[in-house]
């Protein structure tokens, strides 16, 4: 399965980045290869709805699940309404999210917020 990941870096010793919309990219990682790729994230820096856009085109690279830390509503919706699970991520490299993944230890993400906004 291709999960995808914020992320501070583009590679796998990379730490998750704390934000999912505005996180300057995602790695996408084949949890039964562990190959890996960084996607960019278009919507890093839009004036609004970098959540939403961001959660379509990692529904569109095909991705089967999420992990991070935290969720706005409407990506969230996005997501769920492709059927992308998300998952809480912990603080740790993206090798290391990946792992806890592989074995069960991430609980699905419940505390989805109303969504931060630039500006307010």
């Amino acid at each position: 399965m291709k999960i995808a990941v914020p992320a501070e870096g583009n590679l796998l010793d990379s730490q998750i980045c704390t934000s999912f919309g505005r996180t300057e990219q995602f790695v996408l990682v084949d949890t039964e290869t562990m190959q890996f790729e960084a996607m960019v994230n278009q919507a890093a820096h839009a004036q609004g709805g970098a959540g939403i856009v961001a959660a379509q085109a990692l529904v569109d690279s095909g991705v089967g699940a999420v992990v991070t830390m935290h969720c706005g509503k409407n990506a969230a919706e996005v997501l769920q309404g492709a059927g992308v699970p998300i998952y809480r991520g912990v603080p740790g490299t993206i090798e290391e999210i990946v792992r806890l993944f592989q074995n069960g230890s991430l609980s699905i993400l419940e505390e989805i917020h109303p969504g931060h906004h630039l500006g307010h």
